[in-house]
């Protein structure tokens, strides 16, 4: 009989740059696992560094969703713009006062590369997300036009990096974050590019925060039929703090051994977000309402395009009249005496909602996909919400299976709910 060699490891780790990357990550982690024991928002910090989102707990994602700053805390092209605008800056500063690097290469070339360099760095420990994606290539673009001398318009730019995307990931397509993202720099482009004049730092800024929150509305309706009343005043005071204060302090004190650093990103991260909670709490913070029609998503983003045009522009009004069928055409309601009955598909398990005119039942709320998700969250209320359910009469949950149950806590918070029948204790 032979006997069983033990196990022997041939190699601490695999020498391949994805593996660098990773273990890099995992290192990140750990250093601010250690800096930050216990700490109420060192999920919020290692998210911001890593782009690990499972770090942040549900509970706080609710409340960056109703105050419409969910794009501020993970690792979004405004922070890779700016990590990369940071280290142009430095370098530049310092490659022009020594003339014998400048009689090398140019200043404006040396922070080019560097500054394109630090965003791919940073994206890269960040997962390479859409959103991260989009603003390297978008970098990639205005760094090889600087160091040419060929530089194009920023919407050659963007289209390019729309044409990247695409040619690396087509499914990229599916993502609603795609739409989002290359969507709100096309609309700051729109309104900053080719204007007449120069404005105060805070006006333009002001400016660009309504114009891309106006511009999100009906994508977001149209994908996930609520948007952030309070967003514009949050993001007001978030993005400033978040992008120029919490960010570079958590990086450099990931890097550095001083725990003081990354002791100071978790508490303005902590005095950010006390803020954010007070706000979400507001009764009016969330606009819901069922999934409009697409012909009123279409006509609503080029009604934020002619009430965003250039002052003088013939017709800006009628935008606000563009606007104004995506909230008030409804679905088709039933009619009386009709059963609409749909068997939602939420994988291995069951959850069927019957809808009469006037009344809803649910019949189960299908599995949990684990601690942080389940099909009551991501499929069964977003249903009921794009159809216009505002209120469930009755939930019957027939036996004690996750496949039947895993949802029903979900769905308790999101819908209120007349009457609940099951065999559970």
């Amino acid at each position: 009989m032979r006997q069983a060699e033990a196990p022997q490891r041939l190699a601490t780790i695999v020498h391949r740059p994805r593996y660098w990357i990773e273990r890099a990550r995992e290192r990140a982690r750990a250093r601010i696992a250690a800096a930050l024991p216990g700490a109420a928002h060192v999920g919020v910090i290692i998210a911001l560094v890593i782009g690990d989102q499972r770090a942040i707990p549900p509970a706080h994602w609710q409340v960056f969703t109703r105050t419409g700053v969910n794009h501020l805390m993970s690792i979004s092209g405004l922070h890779v713009t700016m990590v990369s605008g940071m280290v142009f800056a430095l370098v530049y500063g310092f490659w022009r006062r020594r003339a014998v690097l400048v009689l090398r290469l140019p200043a404006h070339k040396a922070a080019a590369v560097a500054g394109f360099a630090a965003a791919l760095g940073y994206a890269m420990l960040s997962g390479f997300g859409v959103p991260a994606q989009r603003t390297v290539y978008m970098l990639a673009v205005v760094a090889a036009a600087l160091c040419l001398g060929t530089f194009e318009s920023a919407v050659n730019v963007l289209a390019v990096a729309v044409a990247v995307v695409l040619l690396l990931d087509p499914w990229a397509v599916l993502a609603p974050g795609f739409w989002l993202s290359f969507g709100a720099v096309a609309m700051i482009m729109y309104v900053t590019i080719g204007r007449v004049g120069r404005s105060h730092w805070l006006v333009a800024f002001i400016r660009t925060q309504i114009a891309v929150t106006a511009a999100l509305i009906p994508p977001l309706l149209g994908m996930f039929q609520q948007i952030s009343l309070v967003s514009p005043l949050a993001n007001a005071f978030a993005i400033p703090i978040v992008s120029f204060v919490v960010v570079p302090t958590a990086l450099v004190g990931t890097v550095v051994p001083f725990d003081f650093i990354l002791q100071l990103a978790h508490a303005v991260t902590a005095g950010c977000l006390f803020a954010l909670f007070r706000l979400s709490e507001l009764p009016l913070a969330v606009w819901t309402q069922q999934a409009p029609p697409i012909w009123t998503v279409v006509l609503a983003a080029g009604a934020v395009a002619l009430l965003l045009a250039p002052r003088g522009t013939p017709g800006r009004w009628l935008g606000g009249a563009g606007l104004l069928p995506l909230f008030i055409v409804t679905p088709a309601s039933l009619e009386h005496g009709a059963l609409g009955v749909t068997v939602l598909d939420v994988g291995h398990g069951v959850a069927v909602v019957l809808r009469t005119a006037h009344h809803t039942l649910l019949y189960d709320t299908g599995p949990s996909f684990g601690p942080r998700a389940d099909s009551g969250s991501r499929i069964v209320a977003p249903y009921l919400r794009a159809v216009g359910v505002k209120r469930i009469d009755g939930l019957i949950v027939s036996h004690d299976d996750d496949d039947h149950t895993g949802g029903a806590a979900s769905v308790l918070q999101a819908v209120p709910v007349s009457w609940l029948m099951t065999s559970l204790p």
